[in-house]
């Protein structure tokens, strides 16, 4: 009987673009470009500077760009590097049900290797197609126990993905997928602890991710062997990594529908668990005009993971325990209408305004909202005035998930915005038509061309 790996495989080495719905194209097309706009973004932050720095000192051979710098590298260091700027600010898609982020590990590793090979547009589309439905279905087989044990997801499972993409850009034989699958899985890493303290090292985990997939690939092409039984062997992944998980979740219709038509798209700069209630109090504010001085209490009623992870911080110390803090959040939504990168800087979670009124948000678990996990993943949020007046609101699910879905137009704006300040105009708009025509394309070079700035703009 063939192992999971080997039929995970079979549907890497078998997969066609011309199998692929013309949705199913448009939602890579998303994908991409999102993914370019908040790893220009990253390249402009502090971290994203001292690893391009680091990356440029290794130097080696002149393979694959790194976003947002005029600078070749060799592509398993352009995977590194560009998979941890795509993660640096919080927004880059994600998809609820696996509880982690595909595209930061996979795109990274296609654009890398694809760029390369000199691969079609076609190509890097069934590629990443590949990945992102390997990501989703290994993570939704571990979790939720996977990650409550500690486990970031997208560190973890976002390996095999980065493998699948990169081994269908090499075209890999079954065998060297299904060897490239075993030797990722030996490479899976990542934890939660890294939200802890004042660490900003969480953004390397979906850039190790990306690189040692591309590094599984590779030694799998290079004839490199690697267990077969990587997912359910008795020391194998599933059993190592999770008290509770579902083997038949890997498999279910595979090939039949896509996981990436499931993405969500964030357009708030913080930890997904904290957007329902960063929705739900925009529209309050907006709809009754509340100014915050008028502000009582903010109640937020949540589901248990969203509390857990992001539920007790009321005075981050740090940018990263900020963006996984809904008090913190909640409240600079309120004051500044938005929660943008801007409102995560060294300046601004120091804030006595924004800290004081974070001090008067309250969440809780609500366990009718905890039981439609994940199908939901809502918050109820109240707002109580000084005057005692009550306004409510219940978001089932945040902007940007398929229930709510972000339009290409939506994502066009969130790209310009965030890629405006890396790279100029004339290259923004550039990439826009080239990703538009992304099938058309004979080279994907002609994207990677336009993403480097030759100088890194102001820290933002």
């Amino acid at each position: 009987m063939d192992t999971l790996s080997r039929k995970l495989a079979n549907f890497i080495y078998g997969l066609k673009y011309d199998h692929l719905r013309e949705e199913v194209v448009n939602q890579v097309k998303k994908c991409l470009l999102d993914f370019l706009g908040v790893s220009l973004l990253g390249s402009t932050s502090s971290i994203g500077r001292t690893l391009i720095e680091f990356v440029k000192n290794i130097g080696g051979v002149e393979e694959s760009t790194v976003i947002g710098e005029c600078l070749k590298v060799p592509c398993i260091n352009a995977a590194f590097i560009n998979g941890v700027l795509a993660h640096i600010h919080e927004l880059d898609d994600g998809h609820r049900f696996a509880m982690g982020h595909p595209g930061a590990v996979v795109i990274p590793a296609a654009l890398a290797v694809g760029e390369r090979n000199n691969v079609s547009g076609k190509e890097l589309i069934t590629a990443i197609t590949a990945g992102y439905e390997v990501f989703v279905r290994i993570a939704k087989a571990v979790n939720p126990s996977h990650l409550r044990r500690g486990f970031h997801t997208t560190g973890t499972c976002g390996v095999f993905a980065a493998a699948a993409a990169t081994g269908k850009i090499l075209g890999l034989s079954i065998d060297e997928l299904s060897n490239a699958l075993g030797l990722a899985g030996i490479q899976a890493a990542g934890l939660l602890e890294v939200l802890r303290g004042e660490s900003i090292a969480k953004p390397l985990q979906p850039g190790k991710a990306a690189q040692s997939g591309v590094i599984s690939a590779l030694l799998a092409q290079n004839g490199v062997s690697a267990p077969d039984t990587i997912f359910e062997g008795e020391n194998g992944f599933c059993q190592a990594f999770s008290d509770k998980y579902d083997l038949q979740v890997i498999m279910e219709g595979l090939g039949e529908s896509y996981e990436i038509m499931r993405v969500y798209f964030k357009f708030h700069a913080s930890c997904r668990h904290t957007h329902s209630a960063i929705d739900g109090v925009l529209k309050l504010v907006k709809e009754y005009n509340i100014l915050p001085e008028e502000i009582e209490e903010v109640q937020v009623k949540t589901y248990s993971i969203a509390y857990d992870l992001c539920g007790k911080e009321y005075e981050p110390k740090t940018i990263s325990t900020a963006k996984f803090s809904i008090p913190y959040c909640v409240s600079a939504a309120i004051l500044h209408g938005g929660v943008g990168p801007e409102a995560f800087t060294v300046e601004s979670i120091k804030d006595k305004d924004t800290i004081s009124l974070a001090r008067k948000v309250k969440v809780m678990v609500d366990p009718e909202i905890d039981a439609n996990v994940p199908r939901e993943r809502g918050a109820k949020v109240k707002i109580v005035k000084k005057n005692r007046e009550e306004v409510e609101v219940f978001i089932r699910n945040p902007f940007g998930e398929p229930e709510a879905p972000a339009s290409i137009e939506d994502i066009k704006g969130k790209f310009k915005a965030l890629a405006s300040k890396a790279i100029p105009a004339s290259n923004v708009n550039g990439l826009i038509m080239l990703v538009d025509r992304l099938e058309a394309l004979k080279d994907i070079g002609e994207i990677l061309s336009l993403l480097g700035s030759g100088e890194l703009p102001a820290i933002l």
